[in-house]
């Protein structure tokens, strides 16, 4: 069903999500109320996976260093959505047609990415604690930051092939730019 709502978005009918997972439309019903509840549910259980696994990354991250947590992190996002359907999945909340659903659906991301936000945060003030990060504009730095990995994955909509390459060249300018370390771009 996942695939199928990545691919055409809350457009996808009852009969095709039941074809889909082989059971009748009645079948569907007895586990569903509606296909908004089932899209619901399939988004809550892809947030709650993405999350699950940051939490589990971010843990990971306690002993290294700010420029590691922060590549770390920011890979770890390229990494999960390599698999390119799970963006287009989340992407096609925006165009649900059913206003109460779409809201719901957005409430949910938007309280979700607010916890990872504000984990992000404390990460760049840890950097500018140790003096590894620059301190003026570091708001601006955090949002930069969520922005040009999130622009990275709506340009692998457009060209999957290089999706790699744009994370690593983004990240680099990015720690190019932040960093008080005034050496050239590395890794």
């Amino acid at each position: 069903m996942f695939t199928l709502f990545s691919e055409k978005g809350y457009d996808v009918s009852i009969a095709e999500l039941s074809k889909n997972v082989g059971l009748k439309p009645s079948s569907i019903y007895s586990h569903f109320e509606s296909k908004e509840q089932i899209v619901y549910e399939m988004l809550r259980k892809e947030l709650e996976d993405f999350y699950s696994e940051l939490q589990n990354e971010a843990q990971l991250l306690e002993e290294r260093s700010v420029k590691e947590s922060l590549k770390h992190m920011y890979f770890f996002a390229f990494k999960y959505y390599k698999d390119i359907k799970k963006f287009k999945f989340l992407n096609h909340i925006h165009l649900i047609q059913n206003v109460d659903l779409r809201n719901k659906c957005l409430k949910l991301r938007k309280e979700k990415g607010e916890e990872v936000s504000k984990k992000i945060t404390l990460i760049f003030e840890k950097g500018v604690m140790n003096n590894e990060i620059k301190s003026e504009h570091l708001d601006n730095y955090v949002q930069l930051y969520i922005s040009s990995l999130i622009g990275n994955l709506y340009i692998a909509l457009l060209d999957e092939n290089n999706l790699e390459k744009n994370f690593i060249l983004t990240w680099e300018v990015f720690w190019s730019a932040i960093s008080n370390n005034k050496t050239q771009l590395s890794n």
